[in-house]
């Protein structure tokens, strides 16, 4: 698992179009998916530990911590645009540091305000050649949790006199879209080194229309073996113009993509799937969830719910009620039209 944190939502933007995140109902600032979670922690050093601490807290894994975002170049031979692995980082004011394992040159420090100028970045210049406003803090709660932690930066401007924070803005969708694009780079390298690359290529994966993550690739690699075995036509027959038509993310055509390979694979499983949410639909609407069987051979199912008040508790209890047992038995046992 890992936990990208960005100091803002413009930062993050494309990261949260295409990643299969979702944000948690107590957290607004977080987004949890299967492999990869987005974390918005603010400015400053306080801010972005406070926010760190609260969503190591909520994840069930220790993640690995990777601090992606813009910074300021304190050094003016330092190219615009650039994306660098920090060494080390400092922060204005603080004797401690935090050091990576990252071969690079480059280190970076956390200064305490926003606006800098000229002034200030010769003095900073003296420890770092960047400079942003989160990413000591961010180090120093990983150090405290035990969590491992990087720092991914791209250089959004040079620090002088001059005022850039219009125009950091203005290019925020740019800058992101050069993070991702940096992002995908080092997964698709880890997948490589990790021996993940058994999952042969195949034509969706370059199909911009789609976005699959790594267990996605294996999954929809699974299932197409199994229809082409089951059917005997070949990848190229599998009609994806119903998919790529819609008005829809590229991460969401992925889902309803995998889901309608599913049904064509398992038609009867499927049938079993729609009765259950048929019969569960209400009390997962009023925040209850269930986890069946994943292969539908024991009648029996865990259940949870949310309730934040005396009147949800009573709500659920009678939807409990009005739950018909003998019906789930039926779809459990194969009979569907109940």
């Amino acid at each position: 698992m890992k936990l990208l944190v960005f100091a803002h939502r413009g930062e993050a933007q494309t990261f949260l179009k295409y990643l299969d995140v979702k944000s948690v109902k107590d957290m607004n600032d977080l987004y949890i998916g299967d492999e990869v979670s987005v974390l918005l922690c603010g400015e400053g050093i306080l801010q972005a530990s406070c926010k760190l601490s609260f969503a190591l807290g909520k994840l069930a894994n220790r993640p690995e911590v990777i601090n992606m975002g813009i910074c300021g170049a304190l050094d003016q031979d330092v190219a615009l645009n650039s994306i660098h692995h920090i060494r080390t980082i400092y922060a204005e004011d603080e004797f401690k540091s935090f050091s990576s394992e990252q071969h690079t040159k480059i280190d970076l420090i956390t200064a305490k305000k926003r606006a800098l100028n000229l002034d200030d970045s010769k003095k900073l210049s003296i420890i770092s050649q960047l400079v942003d406003r989160e990413a000591w803090g961010l180090a120093h709660t990983c150090k405290e949790l035990g969590a491992s932690f990087k720092a991914i930066k791209l250089v959004s401007d040079h620090i002088t006199d001059a005022e850039v924070c219009k125009m950091i803005k203005d290019q925020s969708e740019v800058f992101s879209d050069m993070l991702f694009e940096h992002y995908q780079e080092l997964v698709t390298k880890s997948e490589e080194g990790e021996g993940a690359e058994d999952i042969e290529y195949m034509e969706i994966f370059s199909n911009k229309d789609f976005y699959l993550t790594v267990s996605q690739k294996r999954q929809y690699k699974n299932l197409i073996k199994a229809i082409i075995t089951k059917e005997g036509i070949t990848e190229k027959q599998i009609e994806l113009s119903e998919f790529t038509s819609l008005d829809k993310t590229p991460k969401e055509r992925t889902k309803l993509l995998l889901s309608s390979l599913n049904r064509r694979l398992f038609p009867f499983k499927t049938k079993i799937q729609d009765r259950l949410e048929s019969l569960t639909n209400e009390m997962k609407f009023n925040g209850a969830d269930f986890k069946f069987d994943k292969n539908f051979e024991k009648v029996s199912f865990n259940f949870s719910a949310h309730i934040d008040s005396e009147k949800a508790k009573d709500h659920m209890s009678e939807l409990l009620k009005k739950f018909s047992w003998s019906d789930f038995e039926k779809v459990m046992k194969g009979e569907l039209d109940v």
